[in-house]
């Protein structure tokens, strides 16, 4: 599948409810979905994990068609404006990177030259809801997508994390554009200040660190004639993890 390059803005978001359009600005204007024209919005629509699972939340995603046999996921903005208006869907989750199967560097995975990393929840009670959240988001969507879809490169077995076992979540960004130039400076990983910091080694990438992550999900044709489904990162960010700060997000919520 080939994965939308997608350029980092400084742009503020803008608040929409409980949701952030947030700053991943991409080439992407209107499109079609099932022949009809649509506005698909510059921006992403970012979505906190503990909200993944809403019912209106879920009621308004979908995938969009971004290309010959590609599409990305998309919220829909309620109402019957015409033509139908479509955010750009991402989700947001604290997490840390696993070590497990981790080719997030700038070399990446040589065999098929994209980058990707298994990602677990943190293990306190609000870090693990959160995730619990995510997951059944990501599980409904998959479904929605038809038997026959397969899911093995977006969510794993589940793993022994702590006293429990979960399912992790794997994403992933290419390293070359449709022309075959690296897009290693423009590669979205950033250190606690905000630099941009793509990793050039596995001792660069912060394994077991908090870090806050942001991916959509694309899903094209995948072997055997079904539909594989894929995160697609957007930005990994080094973060100080406060729990505090999610238990003041589970009260909201």
């Amino acid at each position: 599948m080939c994965f939308p390059r997608v350029l980092l803005c400084t742009i503020p978001p803008v608040s929409i409810g409980d949701f952030q359009v947030y700053n991943f600005k991409n080439l992407w204007g209107s499109s079609l979905m099932a022949g009809l024209e649509i506005t698909l919005s510059d921006y992403f629509l970012h979505c906190p994990a503990l909200l993944a699972d809403t019912e209106s939340q879920l009621d308004n995603l979908c995938f969009v068609s971004i290309g010959p046999d590609r599409y990305l996921l998309c919220w829909r903005f309620p109402g019957s404006i015409q033509p139908p208006a479509y955010f750009k869907m991402a989700f947001a989750v604290d997490c840390k990177i696993s070590s497990r199967q981790c080719y997030l560097t700038t070399q990446g995975d040589n065999s098929i030259t994209v980058a990707s990393c298994w990602l677990e929840p943190m293990e306190d009670q609000c870090g693990l809801r959160a995730w619990q959240c995510l997951l059944h988001c990501l599980h409904e969507v998959s479904l929605s997508l038809g038997e026959g879809t397969c899911t093995s490169e977006l969510i794993s077995r589940p793993i022994a994390i702590g006293p429990d076992e979960t399912e992790l979540i794997q994403v992933s960004s290419r390293l070359y554009d449709d022309n075959g130039h690296s897009l290693a400076n423009e590669f979205p990983i950033f250190n606690l200040c905000g630099d941009q910091r793509p990793p050039e080694t596995f001792d660069d990438i912060p394994i077991g660190l908090p870090v806050k992550v942001y991916f959509t999900l694309l899903h094209g044709p995948g072997i055997h004639g079904n539909r594989l489904i894929r995160g697609h990162f957007l930005s990994i960010r080094e973060a100080r993890y406060s729990r505090l700060r999610t238990l003041l997000q589970n009260a909201v919520s």
